[in-house]
C-alpha cells in the first residue's frame, strides 16, 4: 500500500514539474511616457517622451507564478512650458519657454508574475534605480514689436545632476501578452516612492507608463 502510494506522489509531482515552464532569458526595447510629481513645484510639469530598453530572466517556480528579475536602461524625466511677457507692450504674450529635464536611470526591478493563461499575465515587484545623468535642455523663443518684428530662439543645455539623488526606489505593475511563445508585450507603471530631489525642498518623485515589445529565448 505505501509502495502505491508514493507512486501515486511521484507521478503527480512529474505531471506537476512538466508543466512549469523552463527558465528563459529575453530582450525588451520600447517607449516612456513620463513626468515627475510632487511638492513645491513652481508649474505642473507636462509628461515627455523618451526610450527604455533591458534584458530579463524569467524563473518559474509554479505553473502559475515565476520571478523575473531585468536591467533596463530608461530615459525619464518631464517637460515644463512657461509663456509670458518679455520687453513686451503688447497685450499678447511674446515669450515662450520649453525646458525638459532628461533623467536617465540604469533600472533593476524584480518583477512577480502571475499567468493568467498561456498568453496574459499580471506584474508586481520593487524597483531600485542607479541615476547615471540628468541635463537640462531649455528652448527660449521671443519676439520683439518694433518696426521690424523678429523672432529669436536659442537654447540652452546643462548638467543637472547635482540637483538629484542617485538612487530611486519605485514600485511596478502592470500586463504583459505574449504570443507564439517567444514574443512579448509588456505596458506597465512605475510609481516613485522615494523623492528624487536631492535639495531637500519638497518632495518629487518620477512617474513612468512604459510600453515595450521583447524577445524571450
Amino acid at each position: 500500500m505505501k509502495k502505491l502510494v508514493c507512486s501515486v506522489l511521484l507521478c503527480l509531482s512529474l505531471s506537476t514539474f512538466g508543466q512549469i515552464k523552463k527558465k528563459s532569458i529575453g530582450f525588451k526595447i520600447g517607449v516612456n511616457i513620463s513626468t515627475v510629481v510632487g511638492e513645491n513645484l513652481l508649474d505642473e510639469v507636462e509628461s515627455k517622451g523618451g526610450l527604455n530598453l533591458g534584458v530579463l530572466y524569467e524563473i518559474p517556480f509554479t505553473e502559475k507564478f515565476s520571478i523575473q528579475p531585468e536591467v533596463n536602461y530608461s530615459s525619464q524625466g518631464g517637460k515644463l512650458v512657461l509663456d509670458g511677457f518679455i520687453n513686451s507692450f503688447g497685450s499678447e504674450p511674446n515669450y515662450h519657454q520649453v525646458s525638459k529635464n532628461y533623467l536617465k536611470y540604469i533600472n533593476i526591478p524584480v518583477m512577480l508574475k502571475y499567468c493568467m493563461n498561456e498568453a496574459f499575465s499580471l506584474c508586481l515587484g520593487p524597483q531600485l534605480g542607479i541615476l547615471i545623468s540628468a541635463k537640462n535642455e531649455t528652448e527660449d523663443t521671443y519676439s520683439s514689436f518694433g518696426e521690424e518684428p523678429s523672432v529669436t530662439k536659442e537654447t540652452f543645455e546643462k548638467d543637472v545632476k547635482g540637483l538629484y539623488n542617485d538612487i530611486d526606489f519605485g514600485l511596478n505593475f502592470g500586463l504583459g501578452y505574449e504570443f507564439k511563445k517567444h514574443y512579448l508585450l509588456d505596458a506597465r507603471y512605475n510609481l516613485g516612492l522615494t523623492s528624487i530631489n536631492a535639495l531637500g525642498n519638497g518632495s518629487i518623485r518620477n512617474s513612468v507608463f512604459q510600453i515595450s515589445a521583447g524577445y524571450r529565448f
